[in-house]
């Protein structure tokens, strides 16, 4: 009997592994029975590199407009080194959108993540702005993936367990092996809707690793002189929100995308330091010794680390008297 009930469980673990299966051509396969009817309009010519508005336009969702998105535009290198820093999210967003409007699983939306995120690893930079905006949008866009669905699943197996024992228990003690074949088949049959679905972690673990990756690519420009210490706290700010709301799953994600953040900054200061004005550094002061809940709400690892606000407190000493001496005004040599 022991080894019957072994048995089991492993039944049982054998249908939560199901959900871990990725599916191959997520993306493309949505649109595998819409009709076609697209002229592609974009050169294909080799030699001929597409402008920016043609890797620009919106994608189309048919067979043939993913083909044009994937061959003519997401594999052009002008694609990651032109077009996605100033608009590194249009594109993505159709496709989240596009999941939304066909009822696409989070098989769909993990892979559409994944895409995007081996593409941006080429991007040279992305404007912090942008940055910060996709991150207030992102919860709309993923909503209805954010439910777990584990609960359900389980309660369909348990169900089918429940009613072959009551009604085949004899037929469970005469041939306990053909008992559990045929359990077998009808859990796994109940799933087949769903081989190629993810769990809601392993999508949450995905959207962590595309941000961390947008994270280390961002850059803020001296020009917004008023703006830049506000993005940085807004992209902070956002980054909690999307812990709250459950994009980001675990505190340790959080913090590490809340590390990157901090670090990215600190390199802008060491590179730009020096064109930033006066009035910057002093409002930075002023709320970093106030407190910075968006990057002190999480203790750091180890007790004698360096917080995320002391790195930028240093950071900020360290370049604030190259702006001093950039607004000194020119002095010239007596006659």
């Amino acid at each position: 009997m022991q080894r019957l009930t072994l048995r089991l469980l492993l039944l049982l673990c054998f249908t939560q592994l199901i959900n871990y299966t990725s599916a191959k051509n997520a993306i493309s396969n949505t649109v595998a029975h819409v009709l076609d009817n697209e002229l592609i309009s974009i050169r294909k010519d080799e030699y001929i590199e597409p402008t920016i508005e043609e890797l620009s336009q919106p994608v189309i969702f048919t067979p043939s407009g993913i083909t044009c998105f994937i061959n003519h535009r997401y594999n052009v290198e002008k694609y990651a080194q032109e077009v996605l820093p100033e608009l590194p999210f249009n594109h993505l967003e159709q496709f989240l959108v596009h999941g939304l409007r066909t009822n696409q699983p989070r098989s769909y939306t993990k892979a559409v993540f994944r895409l995007f995120e081996k593409k941006f690893k080429a991007v040279p930079y992305i404007n912090a702005a942008e940055f910060e905006s996709f991150v207030q949008r992102l919860p709309e866009l993923i909503k209805l993936y954010l439910a777990p669905n584990q609960a359900a699943r389980k309660r369909t197996v348990k169900m089918i367990m429940r009613s072959e024992m009551e009604t085949n228990f004899d037929a469970f003690k005469q041939n306990p092996d053909a008992f559990l074949d045929n359990l077998a088949e009808k859990i796994v049959t109940s799933e087949q809707a769903d081989i190629h679905e993810v769990t809601l972690e392993h999508l949450q673990y995905n959207m962590a690793k595309f941000i961390d990756t947008c994270l280390n690519k961002i850059i803020w420009s001296p020009s917004d002189k008023d703006d830049v210490w506000a993005n940085f706290i807004k992209i902070g700010k956002g980054l909690n929100t999307l812990k709250e709301q459950g994009v980001v799953r675990s505190t340790d994600d959080l913090d590490d995308c809340l590390w990157t953040l901090t670090t990215r900054f600190c390199l802008f200061l060491s590179l730009s330091g020096a064109d930033l004005p006066v009035e910057f550094y002093e409002k930075a002061c002023k709320e970093i010794h106030r407190g910075i809940a968006c990057l002190d709400n999480i203790e750091e690892q180890e007790d004698l680390m360096l917080t995320k606000r002391a790195c930028v407190h240093d950071a900020i000493l360290k370049n604030v008297a190259k702006s001093y001496e950039n607004a000194r005004p020119a002095t010239t040599p007596d006659h």
